[in-house]
């Protein structure tokens, strides 16, 4: 066997389709670059293919005229009538048994479309690009003009090349030819060649659209702004079943940065409705209506939706007393009860179908941390505190649902950890959801005055109001004033409630914030690291996570993965803000911050702790601004005292 030959028996189709797919989702963004190399990947598997099967085709006949032949049919009939069902089933599940798959496959059709989705991304980023490059071109005259044409005829040869090879291959990909050329605009091209490349995979691969696929249709619809497409597509999914809540995050997603009522469409200078987040937040309410019924369905409700009050009145009243500030929400439930059943299914079936285009949600379909954090992160960024709390509540009061879709190695851990997962805890709060609450003082927060401040107990200082706000962090050109919307406005109540007595419980939450192992590792392996950690915790190199696959390794990584500087940025002006630049609390709350997730504190034993803590100059800039203010503040007190 020649090297050719060795290498042709590893590079299988299953492989190459895994080395796609790793490229396609390692791009963040993607163009026509990416999108010529992965033709090319399978254009050379093909031929190699092609010549492969002659060769094999070749060995065969010659192999059948040498030996006499044999009746396969009827072997197989035998084999049919002794075997049973099950032994038979047991067979074709046997490793190297089965018939080798069509390539390409529906994951390799997947990444291709996913990479040209990418182009989109790619195509207002260089827009906006090139408009500066321009608008500074005409401001400052280019000196040189020898350069500048050697420059653009260097660009257009390239650009030539690129169309020249690109026609090529999508001729040989039996693709349509003029699906790609470089004169058209970059969304009317990315819109051509994601329908050429569909359609060859429905009308040629006869291969049928599947859950990912359609999301990635969503996806493209929605940066192409054609949402009676998105519509169409969320319809078909569900017609065949491939609706999930993966979906449905998408839609709202977009729906919330980027839709026909949203309030990047409105500062565009398109007249419309800035209401966005109040069509979204129905679907989210109806989908909290069908995680509800499922739960009461199943018998083991553990969310108690009015229940566990009926029982203990007492109770419901003096939790919502010590909730202090926080509880203000759920004392609006007797108002939105008030109104009719009947109007508010209407309203929100109105809010589904400008959504989604579905007259109702499937009922199957249920939100999760997804779902709460796109909404959370929508809601802290109008100023509407009292709805973000709410859904933060629904949060941390709804288990996690098993799934029971996944591999075969994932159900098996499942049921041999079934006495675990009736203990399951309910979903957890993540990093981001807080940072948007932190996104939200930094913006609305109502400054207040510390009347008698410890530094010994920093949290004890109480606090009154201010008379005048010190922004004096304001004016160094990091974070813009939120705008003060009038007090009739829709909403405006809710921007009173971002004060210093709602962000304390808030903070201290945050600070409490462990990574959720178990959303990487199968619960009893979460207590073998642990265990493995408390006995490599005093090494010098210590290595707990050594026998975990590279999957739960990255996906471990990604949970413990602290704030990043940007992040931080809005958690120390938060701070600021609320406190109105008290630099002496302000630096002794941040200072829990850093205790928490810098990777030189040390974690408790049965916690892994946080990595990936970073200060960046901005940081070290605002922190020495605070330390400058103490040290011009003490020489103060001091002539006060004497």
């Amino acid at each position: 066997m020649t090297e050719l030959e060795e290498w042709d028996s590893v590079i299988s189709p299953r492989l190459l389709t895994m080395i796609i797919g790793q490229i396609g989702t390692s791009l963040r963004t993607a163009g026509l670059e990416e999108l010529d190399q992965v033709l090319d990947q399978l254009l050379t598997y093909e031929a190699n293919e092609q010549s492969r099967r002659k060769a094999a085709d070749h060995r065969g006949s010659f192999a059948q005229s040498s030996t006499p032949t044999v009746p396969t049919n009827a072997l197989h009939e035998l084999r049919t009538a002794i075997l049973s069902p099950v032994v038979q089933s047991a067979l074709r599940k046997r490793p190297g048994k089965q018939p080798e798959c069509d390539f390409p496959d529906l994951a390799t059709y997947n990444t291709i479309l996913h990479i040209i989705t990418g182009t989109v991304h790619r195509s207002k980023v260089t827009a906006a690009g090139s408009s500066k490059y321009e608008q500074k071109f005409d401001e400052d005259e280019a000196d040189d003009d020898v350069v500048t044409k050697f420059a653009e005829q260097q660009l257009d040869s390239q650009a030539a090349q690129l169309e020249a090879s690109l026609t090529s291959k999508l001729r040989r990909f039996h693709l349509d030819v003029d699906a790609a050329p470089l004169h058209l605009d970059a969304f009317e091209r990315a819109d051509r060649l994601f329908h050429t490349v569909l359609d060859r995979m429905q009308r040629k691969s006869r291969i049928e659209p599947d859950a990912v696929t359609f999301n990635i249709m969503i996806t493209m619809y929605c940066l192409l702004d054609r949402w009676s497409e998105v519509h169409r597509v969320i319809r078909s999914a569900n017609d065949t079943g491939a609706l999930s809540i993966d979906s449905i995050n998408n839609v709202l997603s977009h729906w919330l940065a980027r839709g026909p009522t949203s309030k990047s469409r409105q500062r565009n200078g398109h007249d419309v409705p800035a209401d966005a987040a109040d069509s979204a937040l129905e679907v989210y309410r109806q989908l909290r209506q069908n995680l509800v019924r499922v739960e009461l369905a199943s018998q083991d409700a553990s969310i108690a939706y009015g229940r566990m009050q009926r029982d203990r009145p007492e109770h419901s009243a003096d939790s919502q007393d010590q909730l202090g500030p926080l509880a203000w929400p759920d004392r609006n439930e007797a108002a939105r009860s008030s109104r009719s059943q009947t109007s508010l299914d209407m309203h929100e079936n109105g809010a589904v179908e400008a959504v989604l285009g579905l007259s109702g949600l499937p009922a199957h379909i249920t939100p999760d941390e997804i779902t709460h954090a796109l909404m959370i992160n929508s809601l802290t960024r109008e100023g509407r505190f009292a709805d973000a709390l709410g859904v933060f509540k629904d949060l941390v009061s709804t288990p996690r649902r098993q799934s029971t879709a996944g591999s075969k190695t994932d159900r098996t851990r499942q049921r041999r950890n079934s006495s675990q997962d009736k203990q399951e805890k309910s979903m957890q709060a993540t990093v981001p959801m807080f940072i948007s609450f932190f996104r939200g003082f930094a913006r609305y927060g109502r400054p207040s005055a510390a009347i008698d401040f410890d530094p010994n107990s920093p949290e004890s200082t109480s606090w009154g109001p201010v008379s005048k706000p010190d922004a004096a962090f304001l004016d160094e050109g990091e974070v813009e004033e939120a705008p003060q919307p009038l007090q009739e406005e829709k909403h405006a109540q809710q921007l009173e409630l971002w004060t210093i007595d709602t962000f304390q419980p808030i903070f201290d939450a945050f600070l409490g914030l462990e990574p959720e192992m178990q959303r990487a590792i199968p619960g009893s392996q979460t207590a073998q690291v642990l265990d493995a950690r408390r006995e490599l915790l005093d090494r010098r190199v210590s290595t707990p996570f050594g026998w975990l696959t590279s999957t739960e390794k990255r996906q471990l990584d990604a949970i413990r993965r602290g704030p990043v500087p940007k992040e931080l940025f809005w958690i120390l002006t938060a701070i600021r803000r609320v406190s109105n630049d008290h630099a002496e609390w302000s630096l002794a709350m941040w200072q829990k911050v850093v205790d928490k997730f810098s990777s030189e504190s040390r974690p408790s034993p049965s916690h892994l702790g946080w990595t990936g803590f970073r200060l960046d100059s901005r940081l070290h800039r605002v922190l020495a601004h605070l330390q400058g203010n103490i040290s011009r503040d003490e020489p103060a007190d001091k002539l006060q005292e004497e």
